[in-house]
């Protein structure tokens, strides 16, 4: 087994319970604000695990500027594209789409990265891609549905088609910011993971915080509302980056983001089990044949 692929698991795996929080936190919080809250909250852990266990502080240059200014950019663009889909379009399309974000790694680290591929995790990233658009399908006897609607709606200048080119252009965008992120973790001397997820999750809330002033009512009072399930994201995404970040250091980014898409698998898991969802055995032969996809690339 590769280096790479517990903290890559173990990544997907605590990123999974972020759907379940973020929907409770959603009934009565804003948007913008559990977006923002989410990265600030896990500030203070990141910051003090860099600071205990990998000081002294790397020395960096122009470039971890560029990656770490590139990769919040883009997931702040993303979060709030996919956040505008999801809002207009059912999530059984929009989710499909996001499909794309692993295939899109892959292509750009080949002539960015210079990272080399192998048949093998190739074709594990292949179906893990298959197995998210299957899973997030409202039925797999009509595999195009998400595609056609787009083009459909796309081909008539119906203004109903825009979440999903939203969802595709948000797909796009996560596909590109893993080669930011690792650029940026090159770009340390020596070496340090935790200071590029320390600078990408500090760049990101401080990208998200105008727009989280502008756009939500009396923030700081929803925060003080919900400050328990602001603590859990907090703890959440003060250590899967971590992890994450860990595995961009060690593995290909193709590979390692493909990987990462195994937290909707977890994720279904537990709206099952906690939230008493339905739809388990539908979404099934998807989750099968991610977990297929995951096997090969961990050979």
């Amino acid at each position: 087994m590769a280096l790479w692929f517990p903290y890559a698991l173990g990544a997907a795996l605590l990123a999974s319970f972020n759907p379940i929080v973020v929907k409770r936190l959603l009934g009565d919080t804003d948007v913008a604000v559990v977006a923002w809250a989410g990265q600030a909250f896990a500030l203070p852990l990141l910051g003090l695990t860099l600071v205990t266990f990998f000081g002294p502080l790397p020395r960096v240059d122009g470039m971890f500027v560029v990656g770490i200014a590139g990769s919040a950019g883009l997931n702040a663009a993303a979060h709030l594209a996919v956040t505008r889909a999801y809002k207009d379009a059912d999530a059984s399309l929009v989710s499909p789409l996001l499909a794309v974000s692993p295939a899109i790694t892959l292509l750009v680290s080949v002539f960015t990265l210079r990272e080399i591929l192998t048949p093998l995790p190739i074709l594990g990233v292949a179906l893990i891609i298959l197995g998210v658009y299957l899973l997030n399908l409202r039925s797999t006897r009509d595999f195009a549905g998400p595609l056609r609607e787009l083009l459909h709606n796309r081909w008539r200048g119906d203004t109903s088609g825009r979440p999903l080119l939203l969802a595709l252009f948000a797909g796009l965008l996560w596909g590109l910011t893993p080669i930011f992120e690792k650029t940026a973790i090159r770009h340390t001397f020596p070496e340090n993971s935790t200071a590029a997820a320390f600078a990408a999750s500090l760049a990101l809330a401080l990208t998200l915080m105008p727009v989280m002033l502008w756009r939500a009512r009396q923030p700081f009072a929803q925060i003080r509302a919900q400050a328990r399930g602001f603590l859990v994201l907090g703890l959440i995404g003060g250590i899967a980056p971590l992890m994450g970040y860990a595995a961009f250091r060690l593995g290909p980014v193709g590979y390692v983001s493909a990987l990462f898409k195994l937290s909707a698998v977890f994720t279904l898991a537990w709206a099952y089990w906690l939230l008493r969802e339905r739809g388990l055995p539908r979404r099934l032969p998807g989750a099968l044949i991610m977990l297929a996809g995951a096997a090969l690339i961990g050979l």
